[in-house]
Parts: C-alpha cells; sequence; structure tokens
C-alpha cells in the first residue's frame, strides 16, 4: 500500500499512535514489576564463578553473562546464570557483584546493576516515546492539510490530495 494522501499519513499516524501507547504501557508494567522485585529484595554479596558465552555467528560477535554464587539470609548457596548478556563481561571471574534475591524465591536473583533491573523498560520505553511524538507530528500535519484541502486553500507540495 502506497500512502498518497493526507488522509492516508493521518490513518498511519493514528495506528502509530495505538501502537506506541502500547509499547508504552508493555514498558510500564516492566517498570512496575522491576520496582515490585526491589521493593521485595534483600541485598547479598554474590561472587562471579563463570561466563556462559553467546556466539552470534551472523554477525561475527560474541557477548557473555555471568554466572554467580550467593549466599541467602538463611545460609543456602544458590548459583544463578544471569540472562543480562554483554561485551565486554561485567567482570572477571572471581569478582565480587552485588546481588537482589526475593527471599521466597532466590533463583530469581538480579544483578543489583541498572541495566539488569531497568534496562528493557528503559530503553523500550525511551524508544516508544520518540516514536509516539513522530506518529503526533505525522498526524497534526496530515490534519493541517486535511483542513486545507476542505477549505479551498491548497496543499503543501508533494503530498496528493
Amino acid at each position: 500500500m502506497l500512502i498518497r494522501t493526507a488522509e492516508d499519513w493521518n490513518l498511519l499516524g493514528k495506528g502509530m499512535i495505538v501502537f506506541c501507547g502500547l509499547f508504552i504501557l508493555i514498558a510500564l508494567i516492566f517498570a512496575g514489576l522491576a520496582l515490585a522485585f526491589v521493593k521485595s529484595s534483600q541485598s547479598a554479596s554474590g561472587e562471579i564463578v563463570a561466563f556462559v558465552k553467546n556466539s552470534d555467528q551472523k554477525h561475527n560477535s560474541t557477548t557473555f553473562a555471568p554466572v554467580f554464587v550467593f549466599q541467602d539470609a538463611n545460609g543456602v548457596s544458590h548459583k544463578i546464570y544471569s540472562s543480562t548478556f554483554s561485551y565486554p563481561p561485567m567482570g572477571s571471574v572471581g569478582d565480587k557483584i552485588n546481588i537482589l534475591y526475593n527471599p521466597s524465591n532466590p533463583k530469581s536473583a538480579k544483578e543489583d546493576s541498572f541495566f539488569s533491573l531497568w534496562g528493557f523498560p528503559v530503553i523500550s520505553g525511551v524508544l516508544s516515546f520518540i516514536w509516539l511524538m513522530i506518529s503526533l507530528s505525522i498526524v497534526l500535519a496530515s490534519e493541517r492539510l486535511i483542513r486545507k484541502k476542505a477549505s479551498g486553500t491548497g496543499a503543501l507540495s508533494g503530498l496528493k490530495q
């Protein structure tokens, strides 16, 4: 489908606004889950014992996620495989890191770092907000063209009426 008229641009912009709104809602839900995790968690000191290597042959890149151990408040040791991959690795084997864990579910422990806790909600929220602003601009500009067309004053060059 080719977008040729102001009405087409207006419809596209409105669809994008709905799409962006849904992604902002998803980002807010994940931010709420992260906040609930932080509020219900306890802090512990952990140690990196290994790294999981992820090789992407298509892009010729390698990333690493730490494997860490920590002891909960009851003295029970837990081994956690992080889901946060990075290059370069976030530390070295033997490095101490801060851990947050839910006392009722220590296996859900995460590194106490901004990206591990807030990375997805922040990145998706910011990108969705940027696209929302672009979408609003498209809608406002196309509505202006539609009003000009209705009043008979012509339109900006480049858009077919």
